[in-house]
């Protein structure tokens, strides 16, 4: 491979060499070229070929071309040289299309190392006379899908149907990354997807409702009688008309309802009867267990003989009790590391949920170099890990972090983070130096762009005043984000005013402004001092049974997104609810909801 990576600009050097006329340097036409079009491939010849035909060409822009050819011949299974061929011969490309060429050449082998931005960058260097051809059109759509982009995306693979149809597939599965909102707001901005978009709005408003969705789908094929997606899309439509929703007549529900759990056990049940008491007319009927008094081995007996189980709720009971009931749709309120039935689902306020969200949230809004600074508290190293290693998988790189366990460990370690300790070193020293009065500043660290806190709130209301004195006057704010953990929603004025600015994501049911605002009006008065942890578990009750009549369609369309108390409700390929929170922010001593997809 060394001997490649010297010998191939070697070769292109001297075939450059070999040309008996040097044109005089001239910038990129647009006019008749005898380049060749940026789509054409060259496969007839190994790059070796290529070179020794070069060397044998009349003229300059034949060489060129021709090193060209080479270049992309080399890109199949060595883009090292392809690479190396584009750069020999770049103060060698007089026109336009030769231009255009290598540098689609040059994107699309730094795509293939990874190279994701980069090969964007490289992209939007050159305006292409032919922006609608088949390989640019290729890597555009490669780059969106990578850069979670999947409307933009879709609007690409849209427009590669016309040279192959099969392109029309991809179209779909990037489609059903969009929320319902998103969809509606698609429709206006993108016209030719809108056939498209209406059938993947179709699967948002009526996947639970079979009768109505075949009705509008019927409808949608005859407004779009021509249309790709008749014959390539709808197997998953038609099968979610053909899946029969949960309807259980007697569900079991096991849950702590003694013993050290009681109180969670018992906010779940409320939860869960608020939500079953709502309905127009219940039938089903209830028995609740309690799982600190009865083993698995004789709920599973009880549980046999219902058509629907809600929980357990602790991780053990639910490894336990699950072998011993596969063919019994179950509802488990925890997650587990393996499953054993199709008719299993599992619900859970995973702390690590929060923190690979508050990631994926700031990596979309464009932050690049945030610092995470988290409490040694179990539930808070279990967030920053999961915040870390989805930035780490996402962006390739690892957040800065520190870890602290009391109030001076919190205060060296993030002023250490921010380099603002290094500062004060300086301003001690110039001091010993100059007897008089020294007026100075100290500076932090320029490149932090986003802090990431993990810590309780009560370490919280410590931390952001510390953020505050730690930011230079001359610096510019430095936004701070933190989990719902952080956040207490009895915090008293003087405790808000010391959190201004602070952003968090929460559920929900505990930020204002959402539209179960009667039954929190109601929960509040039945329950006044219930602290925010029992709250989130009451949530997590009343979401569990809207979800029952939901779960086999979102099984069958993952894409499927359920509003819930505790947040955006959907199911993954391993048949637990992933859940995405809503933001809050605290501004002028109270909290505000955020308007955040």
């Amino acid at each position: 491979m060394m001997f490649r990576r010297m010998i191939v600009p070697a070769l292109v050097s001297a075939v450059l060499a070999a040309c008996s006329t040097t044109p005089e340097r001239k910038e990129p036409t647009v006019g008749n070229s005898p380049s060749i079009p940026v789509e054409q491939a060259t496969p007839d010849y190994a790059p070796q070929d290529y070179l020794q035909l070069a060397r044998e060409a009349n003229s300059p822009e034949q060489k060129v071309n021709l090193l060209l050819d080479a270049a992309d011949a080399w890109q199949a299974d060595d883009c090292d040289s392809s690479l190396r061929v584009i750069e020999a011969i770049r103060e060698q490309l007089h026109d336009r299309l030769a231009v255009e060429r290598a540098t689609l050449i040059e994107a699309e082998c730094i795509y293939e190392q990874n190279l994701t931005d980069l090969a964007q960058q490289v992209l939007l260097s050159v305006t292409f006379s032919q922006p609608d051809n088949e390989r640019l059109l290729q890597l555009r759509a490669k780059l969106a899908e990578q850069q979670k982009q999947p409307l933009e995306a879709a609007r690409l693979y849209h427009r590669l149907g016309q040279y192959d149809p099969g392109y029309y597939q991809q179209v779909w599965p990037m489609l059903k990354r969009l929320s319902l909102k998103q969809l509606e707001q698609a429709v206006f901005s993108n016209p030719e997807l809108n056939g498209w978009i209406q059938l993947a709005i179709i699967t948002r408003q009526y996947a639970t409702e079979a009768s109505l969705m075949a009705t509008q789908l019927a409808r949608w094929q005859q407004n779009f009688a021509d249309h790709p997606a008749n014959t390539l899309v709808p197997q998953d439509l038609t099968a979610a008309i053909n899946t029969q929703a949960l309807n259980p007549q007697r569900v079991v529900v096991i849950l702590p309802l003694s013993g050290k759990l009681a109180s969670q056990g018992e906010a779940i049940k409320q939860g869960l009867l608020a939500s079953y008491f709502a309905q127009a007319a219940p039938t089903a009927h209830l028995d609740f267990i309690d799982s600190q008094s009865v083993d698995m081995v004789q709920a599973a007996e009880q549980a046999k003989q219902a058509d629907l189980v809600i929980g357990p709720l602790i991780k053990d009971h639910i490894e336990t009790l699950q072998p011993l009931i596969p063919d019994t749709p179950m509802l488990a309120l925890n997650s587990v590391d393996q499953t054993v039935s199709h008719l299993h689902y599992y619900f859970a306020l995973a702390p690590e949920d929060e923190g690979k969200q508050l990631a994926e949230s700031l990596a979309l809004q464009q932050y690049k170099h945030p610092i995470v600074v988290t409490s040694a508290q179990s539930s808070m190293v279990r967030m920053a890990t999961s915040f870390t290693s989805t930035w780490r998988a996402q962006q390739g790189s690892e957040p800065p972090q520190v870890e602290f366990s009391d109030n001076k460990a919190m205060r060296d370690g993030l002023e250490g983070l921010l380099e603002v300790d290094h500062s004060n070193e300086r301003i001690k020293a110039i001091q010993s130096m100059h007897p008089g009065e020294v007026f100075a500043f100290h500076r932090n660290r320029q490149d932090v762009d986003a802090i990431v806190l993990f810590a309780s709130p009560q370490e919280t209301e410590l931390l952001v005043p510390i953020i505050e004195s730690s930011i230079s006057p001359f610096s510019d704010i430095i936004p701070v984000f933190a989990s719902s953990r952080s956040f207490s929603h009895d915090l008293k004025a003087n405790s808000l005013r010391d959190l201004n600015d602070l952003s968090f994501i929460d559920m929900p049911w505990m930020l204002p402004d959402h539209q179960w605002q009667a039954l929190q009006q109601q929960s509040d008065a039945l329950w006044p001092n219930r602290r925010d942890s029992l709250k989130r578990l009451f949530a997590m009750g009343h979401d569990a049974w809207i979800l029952i009549p939901k779960l086999r369609h979102m099984q069958v369309l993952p894409e499927m997104r359920v509003d819930g108390l505790t947040g955006k409700l959907q199911l993954d390929a391993n048949q637990t609810l992933q859940r995405t929170l809503s933001w809050g922010k605290i501004s002028q001593q109270q909290v505000i909801k955020l308007a955040r997809e």
